[in-house]
């Protein structure tokens, strides 16, 4: 079964459920954020219902965070988010685009400074490049320091 069937296979299930469910349980990457695409775009074409997101991620890359959560927040039916397992890092962050939060018993809630992988030696010994990552970092965690105080 090709990437484009379980798409499709996907999308057909949420046609299927009188409150849609779209589960995200695998690490916060671009991959995510275009599956939520997506299926928010198809949901559009069926009037907008109030959907239910199933958070169990591990986090991860806080630009497509932060995309996810911009596209839960202009979604115009509305998003509830239950925590099944644990939504750390990002995973918190995309919880705080949901209207009701809910977490399961013994689900957890992981939030913590970012950090970044992809910061060569080059960046880290010259000065001006380090202070921009800094700079870019220091960026960052303020966009998300204020969807958590919201």
């Amino acid at each position: 079964m090709s990437s484009k069937d379980i798409r499709k296979d996907t999308l057909t299930a949420l046609l299927e459920l009188d409150r849609p469910i779209i589960p995200m349980c695998e690490p916060v990457e671009r991959g995510l954020y275009e599956r939520v695409r997506d299926s928010l775009i198809f949901l559009e074409t069926r009037g907008c219902p109030r959907i239910q997101i199933r958070l169990d991620t591990p986090g991860g890359n806080v630009d497509a965070g932060l995309d996810v959560y911009d596209l839960l927040t202009l979604s115009p039916g509305g998003v509830d988010g239950t925590v099944i397992n644990s939504a750390d890092s990002m995973g918190a962050v995309i919880m705080q685009a949901c209207k009701e939060r809910f977490c399961a018993r013994h689900a957890s809630l992981l939030i913590h400074h970012i950090s970044r992988d992809r910061v060569s030696l080059d960046d880290l010994v010259d000065d001006a490049r380090r202070a921009k990552v800094v700079t870019r970092m220091a960026h960052l965690q303020g966009r998300i320091y204020k969807i958590l105080a919201a």
